[in-house]
């Protein structure tokens, strides 16, 4: 048996999305109990179905993302005194998501997951003890099925992103990419597919993430096309998150495409210090090296086939490409602004040297991740 409930003994007020306003003591939302090593987590919100939950190394942390929270107070274990859970933060995640980080003091394994009378029980256990054969393991769809790939066609709708001379349009060019790049990685039968969007629509930064996410994806591939005052630049290029810009040209990139949002009416540009710190501390370390590694095999693979630019890896704090848990690239096809490579965008033999050079660099990652990458 599980030892007494520890209660937070605090009161805190929130509102659920369809706009009910409850009062009720912290200890209603987010329990602990003990039973021998393992340790609780009850946690009593709406629309549980509607939840992730995943570990996080480096620190260690279990991460649960319920449907949003307002909650006016900040949360604590107080007088929990736990083996395995040592502290405890709440914060928006995105519009429709709220998220429970809870600080460990060892790497866990989650034992089970159930929900029970609109509770929602996580277990989790030291990832060195032996595993509980009686519980059910808590298992990721990633392992279950072939490698999903997503494809995030950039812009589209009211946001037709960059415009070249010639009048092409970046939202078209890279749809057209984008659906070229599935076809080819459908023709492997190694992987599955899915694109952010396959026409003309508009669809938020954050969205596109939470696409992803939702669906398990092993890879996430964001695909756009560059501009710069600068009439002599040229070239591809493969960028992935970093908070600070390799360099100015790269932070100026990353600030445009970020406004993105604000063209479909919604502007996130004065999001809350707090929630950007939690956001930017859950990106995991161990996906930004995956992610990195992933844009060096791209590198690798599309420098034999086409024109890149100078420092070819480079990082900027897109917000697309800030999933914690998910490797991710953003890779800028070529320069809309120039007049000759805005042409050379449109033909159908650069267009296929750009999408062997991305699929070369998947295969190449997944060789890589098969032998023991982590």
């Amino acid at each position: 048996m599980y030892k007494k409930k520890y209660f937070l003994p605090f009161i805190i007020s929130f509102i659920i999305l369809s706009g009910h306003s409850i009062s009720a003591f912290a200890s209603e939302i987010v329990q602990f109990q003990q039973k021998n090593a393992n340790e609780l987590v009850i946690i009593n919100v709406p629309n549980l179905d509607n939840r992730k939950i995943f570990t996080v190394e480096n620190p260690d942390r279990l991460v649960i993302d319920v449907p949003l929270l307002r909650i006016k107070h900040g949360v604590s274990l107080d007088d929990y005194k736990g083996k395995l859970i040592k502290g405890i933060r709440f914060a928006q995640f995105d519009p429709k998501t709220s998220r429970f980080v809870f600080d460990l003091t060892q790497e866990v394994r989650i034992e089970s997951v159930k929900v029970v009378n609109n509770e929602l029980l996580v277990e989790i256990a030291d990832k060195s003890s032996k595993k509980n054969k009686k519980s059910k393991i808590y298992k990721s769809r990633k392992s279950d099925l072939p490698p999903l790939i997503v494809i995030d066609a950039g812009h589209g709708g009211v946001d037709p992103g960059t415009i070249g001379e010639d009048g092409s349009r970046e939202k078209d060019v890279v749809l057209w990419y984008a659906k070229a790049l599935a076809n080819k990685l459908l023709g492997i039968k190694k992987y599955r597919v899915l694109l952010t969007r396959s026409d003309d629509n508009f669809i938020m930064l954050r969205k596109r993430v939470d696409i992803a996410r939702k669906a398990g994806a092993s890879l996430f591939v964001s695909l756009h096309a560059d501009s710069s005052e600068e009439d002599a630049a040229r070239g591809l290029s493969v960028y992935t998150v970093s908070e600070k810009a390799s360099d100015k040209e790269a932070e100026a990139l990353a600030a445009r495409e970020n406004k993105s949002d604000i063209i479909g009416g919604m502007d996130l540009s004065d999001e809350r210090p707090d929630v950007a710190d939690i956001l930017i501390s859950l990106a995991q370390r161990e996906t930004k090296n995956n992610s990195a590694t992933f844009a060096d095999f791209l590198v690798d693979s599309l420098s034999d086939r086409v024109r890149m630019l100078p420092n070819s890896h480079r990082f900027a704090g897109f917000a697309v490409l800030k999933a914690p848990d998910i490797p991710s690239v953003l890779i800028e096809i070529g320069f809309l602004s120039h007049p000759q490579e805005e042409k050379m965008l449109k033909s159908k033999s650069y267009r296929d040297k750009v999408i062997d050079g991305i699929t070369v660099g998947i295969e190449s990652y997944f060789r890589k991740k098969s032998s023991g990458m982590n």
